[in-house]
């Protein structure tokens, strides 16, 4: 299928918001002006100022969201959007409108997630907090998740549809990021690293993550896909710390028994052994849950790619 590079009729752009009374109309006016012939829609989540108002202003479709939280705020908008290709981006006026079509010809071409990677083209952009924390989970993510995107929590994105579709999770707030870096990683999705550029908040605009308490929300998001798509690793390094203690254990009644021939530490070496059981059952238990997932995965794997090339032909 070939598409026209100046048409974006097959492209939504969804903008979750929450009291962006102030960069609300500048991001929906720069989005439509790269993006010429898309949807723009504002999920107003529950805002206690003019946001709406000023989405409405400049011609943009607005959905109210009364459950507090970015993530009922995306997954709102995810049910609203039927377009082939779906670009989200925050109402903060933060990220850099340009990239936006390079993104969504790259969902056009075959990938299902362009995830556009934050450059500190401002000093200001980033709190050090942020900075660290971004990098921190980026990292831990790349090792857990074997994943590429290099902007773990970058909200400024495009999805195929298709992709969408298929995402099930039900994060709250900020963690719904990690949760569609997890998804993509599930699927073995194709995706794809755009840089862009990163401003400062206009004066009078605020940031709403909590750098600790959001941070804390997104690590334990991948904590506990880490035990349930890792369970070997997870459950492999308790039996392993285990099965370490136990041998530990067992060589004070070994010691006794070569230099006397008799072992006075009996329950010792009674706990050694029942250390050395447990061991062997989180190892076993790992080891049988990594298969049951390793095969539920690649049932959704082979069924995401047959969906996609009979829903989604390119």
């Amino acid at each position: 299928m070939i598409y026209n590079r100046s048409d974006f009729s097959d492209t939504s752009v969804l903008i979750p918001c929450f009291n962006e009374e102030k960069t609300i109309a500048l991001v929906v006016e720069q989005f439509r002006q790269v993006l010429p012939g898309s949807e723009i829609l504002v999920i107003d989540n529950g805002s206690n100022d003019g946001s709406a108002r000023e989405a409405l202003r400049v011609g943009a479709k607005v959905v109210e969201e009364v459950n507090k939280g970015k993530g009922f705020a995306v997954r709102a908008g995810f049910i609203e959007l039927s377009r082939p290709v779906i670009l989200m981006v925050d109402g903060d006026s933060t990220y850099d409108p340009l990239p936006a079509p390079e993104m969504v010809q790259k969902i056009r071409l075959g990938y299902d997630m362009a995830v556009a990677v934050r450059s500190n083209s401002d000093s200001n952009a980033y709190r050090k907090g942020h900075k660290f924390g971004n990098s921190f989970l980026s990292r831990m993510q790349t090792i857990i998740l074997n994943s590429k995107i290099e902007d773990t929590l970058s909200g400024y994105r495009a999805f195929s549809n298709i992709f969408i579709e298929s995402f099930v999770m039900q994060p709250r707030g900020f963690e719904i990021e990690a949760a569609l870096n997890i998804h993509a990683s599930l699927l073995n999705a194709r995706v794809i690293n755009i840089k862009t550029n990163y401003f400062s908040r206009p004066v009078g605009s605020y940031s709403k993550l909590n750098t600790f308490e959001d941070g804390f929300k997104v690590f334990s998001t991948v904590f506990k896909f880490l035990v349930k798509l890792k369970p070997a690793q997870f459950f492999g390094l308790i039996g392993l710390a285990l099965l370490s203690f136990s041998l530990l254990l067992s060589l004070i009644p070994a010691k006794e028994f070569l230099s006397t021939g008799r072992i006075l530490h009996i329950p010792t070496l009674i706990t050694s052994m029942s250390v050395a059981i447990i061991a062997a059952l989180f190892l076993f238990y790992g080891l049988l849950c990594q298969k049951i997932i390793d095969f539920e995965t690649q049932s959704m794997r082979m069924n995401f790619k047959l969906f996609k090339a009979t829903q989604f032909p390119l």
